[in-house]
């Protein structure tokens, strides 16, 4: 899960930022719950998406294929992160069908959503919000990455208890490896302190 920990992360702090644009990833899924963004679905009947991409050079059959293994692809990627439906339109704000739009009108569509006040318009505490997530998101995929080979990511627990302090709690089976979720928490960007609740618990070897 090392790979999802880093995608969240990018994700939220680009969005704390502002002003981005994600392509995918299921990045509608992960910022669905902040009012200033905009989720947007664009989709087309196949002969249209077959059309674009003969106009790019491909021909008919290499543009079918492409579009099918892009469909799965993305399908199965938020199938997997997020067990949900890619293509269920509840999960958007605005769908465009493309087989009845330009693309200039798609654009104007988008951008007077996204310049009226109720989008425009992130507050403080989204902000915050969206810092805290990137933090904890950063630091789960440093401790997963540094644990991988030990088989210990799944016991171990990070959370943000205020800004730039990590709590991590779990059990594992040697004080070194406390000291090491410690060293690795506090080497992360935007970490200034850490509250270790990691409990050593020693490997019954026998009776």
């Amino acid at each position: 899960m090392v790979y999802l920990e880093r995608l969240y992360s990018v994700i939220y702090e680009l969005a704390k930022q502002g002003d981005a644009v994600f392509l995918g990833r299921g990045s509608h899924l992960l910022l669905r719950d902040f009012p200033c963004t905009l989720h947007v679905r664009v989709t087309a009947s196949p002969e249209t998406c077959v059309r674009t991409l003969l106009a790019q050079g491909l021909n008919r059959e290499a543009a079918a294929r492409t579009i099918k293994r892009t469909d799965d692809e993305r399908s199965a990627f938020v199938r997997f992160a997020f067990g949900v439906d890619w293509e269920d339109p509840a999960r958007y704000d605005l769908v465009l069908n493309m087989d009845k739009l330009t693309v200039n009108l798609a654009v104007s569509t988008v951008l007077q959503m996204v310049r009226s006040p109720e989008i425009s318009e992130a507050s403080g505490d989204a902000i915050r919000t969206l810092g805290t997530l990137a933090l904890a998101s950063r630091a789960e995929a440093a401790l997963s990455e540094a644990m991988l080979g030990r088989g210990l990511a799944a016991s171990l627990s990070v959370s943000v208890t205020e800004p730039g302090k990590v709590r991590v709690s779990g059990n594992v089976e040697m004080e070194a490896i406390k000291a090491q979720a410690d060293n690795v928490l506090r080497s992360v960007k935007g970490v200034d302190s850490v509250e270790n609740a990691i409990q050593v618990i020693p490997l019954q070897t026998g009776v």
